[in-house]
């Protein structure tokens, strides 16, 4: 039994270790980070580095470098959109956990937008979905589940926003304040 743990243990090492040692540190600081993907169901599936190759984008410009999976801490929130060709949907992940799956689009294989995320982000033809992250670290990883129709491949964009989080200092001024209230409320009747 303990031998069979071990194996287990080792195994789950060596698959974990690889994909830690090429991930990327992101900022939560709302810019865009673009990424490709292949075949839905394929180990291809999984978000990858465009490497600097992937169609350049314009309304912002994302970069293309980083690998995932991409790192960061604290609250937040991440934005996930398909881009260029409608029709692409993702399975989202922080630290191995699905978060859920971006929007249901039709899936026609049309390009209103290209590479313009201004344009992609508002229109609802692209699918897209945005998550709240808590505390903590995050290690984001990104599958995709459809494919747009006629294609293999793809390319998709994210961004993580940093909430702010209330000072304990404002937060202890917000319920003095409500205690306060509450008391001058007592003492009048």
């Amino acid at each position: 039994m303990i031998r069979l743990l071990l194996t287990c243990l080792i195994v789950l090492s060596l698959w974990v270790s690889p994909s830690l040692v090429s991930a990327t540190a992101v900022t939560a600081d709302g810019s865009f980070h673009q990424f490709h993907f292949g075949v839905a169901g394929t180990p291809s599936a999984a978000a990858s580095s465009c490497g600097g190759t992937c169609t350049a984008t314009t309304n912002p410009v994302a970069e293309q470098i980083s690998s995932p999976p991409w790192t960061f801490s604290g609250p937040g929130t991440l934005f996930v959109l398909d881009l260029l060709v409608v029709g692409d949907r993702f399975e989202v992940f922080d630290n191995l956990v699905s978060l859920g799956i971006t929007s249901v689009v039709v899936n026609d294989g049309a390009n209103p937008c290209g590479g313009n995320i201004g344009c992609a982000t508002g229109n609802l033809a692209y699918s897209q979905a945005s998550f709240a992250l808590g505390a903590g670290s995050h290690s984001v990883t990104l599958n995709v589940v459809q494919n747009a129709a006629g294609f293999t491949a793809g390319e998709g964009v994210f961004r993580i926003s940093a909430n702010a989080v209330p000072e304990p200092g404002s937060l202890m001024l917000v319920v003095t304040g409500f205690l306060g209230v509450g008391l001058v409320a007592r003492r009048r009747r």
